[in-house]
């Protein structure tokens, strides 16, 4: 069988799903297993097949699609055919995502901000609540952040209620924060857990003590207020708290959005009521997937009323290495999505001192290789190596890495040579992260691995 035959193969049952087979490749967001490149160029070809909208994998076990060498070994093809994946070699993908056109991924004036292609207005300078820009120094704009901002910046312009899904770190409520951030927007944040309740977010009635004596008022919640004042609600957790509770909501995610104050003498919120809705109120959700521990299943009638859900992508290693750049050099990554090569114009380096090492970009280089790698093994792909006689497994996540950089940055600023600080500060950070033993054990073996021990 030859590679462009296996290429029109129907992946097996067996693959992580069936789909249909278009052209020469697969399906968007297939899985492709890239096998038998060296690793720059490993490297280089997740990178080429994640813009093209695929998902790359380092593991053959719910692959389907493997991607070789051009011409594809006669075992691979073999193999592949005995298990219903398919066949691909990179020349299929570089034709997929060549740039047509090159565009700044920001763009601030006074009165607008541009997130990719959405435009929004921005309030006038001096509007209250706002964050301060330090809040946001360390982001990188890489594809996976900005195309969660430009769904919240989506949302924002179309007035719709916008919940975002995805693990720990991703992002999700940055997202959000740092676009109201942007348009100059006051933003309040409610953190729910299984102890909210409907007075958090509607109101509730609370003494008031005057001089005459105590008496009771009514506290407005954080949505009514939001509703009257015009600020963004992001509601963070979402599904930690209890479905009864949220469903107190579902009149405000409505297309004209309302709310009858029951607990306050049936004062209504919204089109044709007491309190006028304000034109530039939006609300917004955040919540890791439901198989997290402790968290609930929404109901269809509430989890419908999010006209925009979005299930955020995971980082990969091309993602870490991109925001260590971004830390030591200020450098934001350019990538590819439809056709468009983005760029942000270069930061201010969050740790400038470490980039007096000559070597810097080399370590950057095993820093996110090793991240990676223990990333992997702790389960964010699905396998887990590390910690699987425990009942919490292990979590590395990009704030992690966020951790071990600060720390070495700050042994840099008391004399510690860079290498040094970079190498102790992966040791104070991952090692004592995990168990003595094995568990430990690994971790100093993938970081050897990577050239950091």
């Amino acid at each position: 069988m030859t590679p462009a035959t296996a290429a029109t193969t129907t992946a097996a049952p067996a693959a992580r799903e069936n789909y249909t087979v278009g052209g020469e490749l697969p399906a968007k967001g297939a899985r492709v297993c890239i096998t038998g490149f060296p690793r720059e160029e490993h490297d280089e070809l997740a990178r080429l097949i994640e813009r093209a909208g695929y998902l790359p994998t380092a593991f053959t076990a719910g692959a389907d699609a493997v991607l070789v060498p051009e011409p594809a070994p006669a075992a691979v093809v073999e193999e592949s055919e005995r298990s219903g994946r398919m066949v691909l070699v990179p020349g299929m993908f570089r034709s997929r995502v060549q740039p047509h056109l090159r565009r700044t991924a920001l763009e601030l004036t006074d009165d607008h901000v541009r997130i990719l292609d959405v435009t929004l207005d921005r309030r006038p300078c001096g509007s209250p609540g706002l964050l301060p820009d330090e809040r946001f120094a360390h982001l990188c704009f890489d594809a996976t952040f900005l195309t969660a901002a430009r769904a919240v910046a989506i949302a924002a312009r179309s007035r719709l209620p916008c919940a975002l899904e995805g693990d720990t770190a991703v992002a999700k409520t940055t997202a959000v924060l740092w676009v109201a951030h942007l348009c100059r927007q006051d933003a309040v944040r409610l953190n729910l857990n299984g102890q909210s309740d409907t007075g958090e977010l509607v109101g509730r009635f609370v003494p008031a003590v005057d001089g005459g004596g105590s008496s009771w008022r009514f506290w407005e919640g954080i949505v009514p207020a939001a509703m009257r004042h015009g600020r963004w609600v992001v509601l963070d957790e979402l599904n930690l708290a209890e479905p009864q509770v949220l469903e107190r909501l579902n009149p405000v995610l409505e297309q004209h959005p309302s709310l009858v104050l029951s607990e306050n003498g049936g004062e209504r919120y919204g089109l044709g009521g007491d309190v006028p809705l304000a034109d530039t109120f939006r609300i917004f959700a955040t919540m890791n997937p439901s198989e997290y521990a402790g968290r609930s299943v929404l109901s269809p009638a509430f989890r419908d009323r999010w006209s925009l859900w979005n299930m955020l992508e995971q980082p990969g290693e091309a993602e870490y290495r991109a925001l260590l750049g971004r830390l030591v050099h200020g450098v934001h990554p350019a990538f590819v999505l439809d056709g468009v090569e983005w760029q942000a114009a270069d930061g201010v380096p969050v740790h400038p001192q470490l980039a007096s090492n000559p070597r810097i970009d080399v370590l950057l280089d095993a820093v996110a290789s090793f991240h990676g790698a223990v990333s992997a093994a702790s389960g964010s792909d699905g396998g887990v190596e590390l910690g699987r006689t425990r009942r919490e497994r292990y979590v590395f996540t990009r704030r992690t890495m966020l951790a071990a950089m600060s720390l070495a940055a700050n042994l840099v600023d008391r004399g510690t040579d860079v290498e040094v600080a970079i190498r102790e500060a992966l040791g104070m950070v991952y090692l004592q992260r995990v168990q003595p033993g094995p568990d430990r054990q690994a971790v100093r073996t993938a970081l050897r691995t990577a050239g950091l021990s």
